[in-house]
């Protein structure tokens, strides 16, 4: 307790409030408890001259006050004024506002449309009549009147144009490359069919003239045997280089007809007749010799000695 000084005066003490007041009586609680037995000893019934420790005070706190509660013989623990609890604050959920991207492609696409530009006034912050119906009305009224623009071409419209160009060329060039590759192949089948046919070419060439060859000779054989001419013996024919001995004209005009050009040559030339010589020497005929003696042809030499013999 406060003590009383001689300087203070009672009736202006400050006073206290109710919670402080409740506070202070908690605080005049003892220190110590008091043990068991005498707890017990205290049950015991006493002399109502016995003062009266807990006194019931005559001012009682208000109902705001807190309440203490202290119970006798125990130790009430020291407690704060409680303070009311204040109710914890709701939080609310951040909501995240999302745009309707789709919504606002087609009500930005240009379509004559009047809500269109509608949506683009209120974009721009710009006023808007009160009467949108009569303004549609109006709108698609004098739509009707107007001509619609020709729209000039854009760039996006020229590059759209080149680029379906360059597509058209590069399937050209595909084709083109392909046909190219086909054509080569065909020209190296032409090429070698040419190549055949040169080939058949000579080969027919050759055929024909050994025809010819073989028809001359048949031919010579048939005019020359006809005539029974005698053959000479063996040591006085020809002996020609590769074996063979010609025994009479008619050997040496068969002979004739099957030999190269270059084998008659080595036996016929400008300088000497081999044949000219055995025909005059071995045959005894003059004659003849005289005639094919000059003669440096092949075939015209066989000519002479088949008429000659026929």
């Amino acid at each position: 307790m406060k003590p009383f000084k001689k300087d203070d005066k009672p009736d202006a003490a400050p006073a206290q409030s109710q919670p402080q007041a409740a506070k202070d009586k908690v605080d005049e609680l003892p220190d110590e408890l008091p043990s068991l037995a005498s707890e017990i000893a205290d049950d015991s019934p006493k002399s109502d001259d016995s003062p009266k420790k807990d006194a019931v005070p005559e001012d009682l706190p208000s109902l705001d006050a807190p309440k203490v509660e202290a119970v006798s013989g125990e130790t009430a623990p020291k407690t704060e004024s409680a303070q009311p609890e204040q109710p914890k604050p709701v939080q609310q959920e951040e909501q995240k506002i999302v745009i309707d991207a789709a919504a606002v492609q087609k009500l930005s696409a240009d379509d004559n449309s009047f809500f269109q530009d509608i949506f683009r006034r209120i974009n721009e912050n710009k006023s808007i009549s009160e009467n949108l119906l009569v303004e549609m009305k109006n709108h698609w009224d004098l739509l009707k009147k107007e001509t619609p623009p020709v729209k000039p071409p854009t760039e996006i419209d020229v590059e759209n144009k080149i680029n379906a160009v360059l597509l058209s060329l590069k399937d050209f060039e595909k084709d083109w490359v392909s046909k190219r590759a086909e054509l080569k192949e065909l020209q190296k089948k032409i090429k070698s069919i040419e190549i055949e046919v040169i080939l058949k070419n000579e080969e027919l060439k050759k055929l024909l003239s050994k025809r010819e060859k073989i028809r001359r000779i048949e031919k010579t054989y048939e005019s020359v045997t006809n005539n029974e001419e005698k053959l000479l013996p063996v040591e006085k024919g020809f002996h020609l280089k590769n074996g063979s001995i010609l025994r009479s004209l008619a050997d040496l005009a068969i002979i004739l007809s099957t030999m190269s050009d270059g084998e008659f040559s080595s036996y016929v030339d400008d300088n000497k007749n081999d044949f000219a010589n055995w025909v005059f020497n071995s045959l005894n005929e003059a004659d003849l010799s005289a005639k094919i003696k000059s003669i440096t042809s092949r075939e015209l030499m066989r000519k002479v000695i088949v008429e000659f013999v026929s």
